[in-house]
């Protein structure tokens, strides 16, 4: 997703990992969802602090 908030802006953003175990514990497969409108809406806030600052 493009944007143009600088490098040194902080975006944060809530994830949820699902870990799936085999029978020995071991990780067997990990899938990490993003709540997508919250990101949306951080890159958009982060993007335009970044505009407002070289103006």
């Amino acid at each position: 997703m493009p944007t143009t908030a600088s490098p040194s802006s902080n975006v944060r953003a809530l994830c949820l990992d699902v870990v799936t175990l085999d029978e020995n514990g071991l990780v067997e497969r990990k899938d990490t969802f993003i709540d997508l409108p919250q990101a949306q809406s951080a890159i958009s806030a982060a993007a335009a602090a970044g505009s407002r600052s070289h103006s």
